[in-house]
C-alpha cells in the first residue's frame, strides 16, 4: 500500500509515519523540527517538553527574571 512522499519541505522521500520519512520522523521523535511532537516550554529559545506551568523542568524551578520581590511588610 502506498503511502506517499514526506511532508517535509523539499523531501520526496517515502513515507515512514505521521507523513514523515524515516529521517524526518526521527527528527520530529526528538523535537527537532519546527512543528514538535509535544508541547515546549514558552521560555524564549528552549525547546524542551513543558514540565510544568508552560515551562520545562529547568525553567519552571527558576524564578522570573523580571519578577521583583514583593515589598516588606512592617
Amino acid at each position: 500500500m502506498a503511502r506517499g512522499t514526506c511532508k517535509f519541505e523539499g523531501c520526496a522521500s517515502p513515507v515512514v509515519g505521521k507523513g514523515y520519512c524515516g529521517r524526518h520522523y526521527k527528527q520530529w521523535r526528538r523535537g527537532g523540527l519546527p512543528k514538535a511532537r509535544y508541547k515546549i516550554c514558552t521560555h524564549e529559545g528552549c525547546r524542551r517538553p513543558r514540565s510544568v506551568r508552560a515551562k520545562c523542568a529547568e525553567h519552571a524551578r527558576k524564578p522570573a527574571a523580571d519578577a521583583s520581590p514583593a515589598p516588606a511588610a512592617s
